[in-house]
């Protein structure tokens, strides 16, 4: 099994895509006047959370493995994912069996 880690740049773009969800719900819904806006946040808020760990672990889980189906010559895939797209890139070293993505996108 191969340790998997994130570079600064791929941990960064996935910390973005966390936010900008969250934030996109938590401003459609201050100051809407449904009685119940914080509840409804606060849900959406958690759901983000949600999403990164259900994130964090599909990737890992795929990239720990020995062998990855459908990966690219150049250590590239693409993960479904929900009703959206993962892509990544990544760095390997056999010896010390690692893999540290290095380009991570979700469209």
């Amino acid at each position: 099994m191969f340790k998997v880690y994130f570079s600064t740049e791929s941990s960064a773009h996935l910390a973005h895509y966390i936010i900008q969800y969250r934030e996109y719900y938590e401003n459609l819904y201050r100051d809407s006047g449904i009685w119940s806006e914080d509840q409804i946040i606060d849900g959406y808020i958690a759901e983000s959370k949600q999403r990164k760990n259900e994130i964090m672990k599909l990737i890992t889980t795929r990239l720990s493995q020995e062998m990855i189906l459908g990966k690219t010559s150049l250590n590239a895939i693409v993960l479904p994912w929900r009703s959206k797209y993962i892509f990544l890139e990544w760095a390997e070293d056999d010896d010390l069996q690692e893999r540290r993505i290095s380009k991570f996108d979700i469209r």
